[in-house]
């Protein structure tokens, strides 16, 4: 006996479809965006273990042992950025960053439908100017040559995050959009 993954309804082994939600209940292939999906999540937890690590590991030094990490504080510096981004996009895609909901109370479903595709058009906007800028600060930071005192690595490569970061913002919010506008759920 399994549960349905949708609605946790006892199944038979030999059921191909739920008979509560009807929900089909076949082995789906691994697709390209669920493997993104995760490795995002992946990529974040590295990151924020990384970066807890370098901290214990500072304070460790620098009570007992007088001492430190030399690329300790650049490290974590730039690893809050890939932690903040990589986590805003998993907000995004999930469709759980910040929002007001009182209004929506008040509204029919297809105003709020309506609303949600507005905010999502003007949020994916506003987030693709913030990669182009990100973009060129980027890039005057490659041309500036200036590296980080971690394994004299140049800055920008640290910095990549920012643009790539809104850029993957901007995609899950036109994602979230397009199924406003198409009354679906975003996949």
């Amino acid at each position: 006996m399994t549960t349905c993954p949708s609605c946790s309804t006892p199944v038979g082994k030999d059921d191909r479809i739920c008979p509560v939600c009807k929900n089909s209940l076949a082995e789906k292939p691994v697709t390209g965006f669920q493997i993104l999906k995760k490795m995002d999540i992946i990529l974040a937890a590295i990151c924020l273990t990384t970066m807890i690590g370098v901290v214990l590991a500072q304070i460790i030094l620098r009570n007992f042992f007088q001492s430190g990490l030399a690329f300790g504080d650049d490290l974590v510096r730039h690893l809050v950025l890939w932690v903040v981004f990589f986590g805003a996009g998993i907000a995004a895609r999930e469709n759980r960053h910040i929002r007001i909901d009182v209004m929506a109370r008040f509204f029919s479903p297809r105003i709020n439908r309506i609303v949600d595709f507005v905010v999502a058009v003007f949020s994916t906007a506003i987030c693709l100017i913030l990669s182009y800028g990100a973009f060129i600060f980027v890039r005057e930071e490659y041309t500036g040559g200036i590296t980080l005192s971690m394994f004299d690595m140049p800055v920008w490569i640290a910095q990549s995050i920012i643009p790539l970061g809104y850029l993957i913002i901007s995609i899950h919010l036109a994602l979230s959009g397009i199924a406003a506008f198409r009354n679906k759920e975003k996949p």
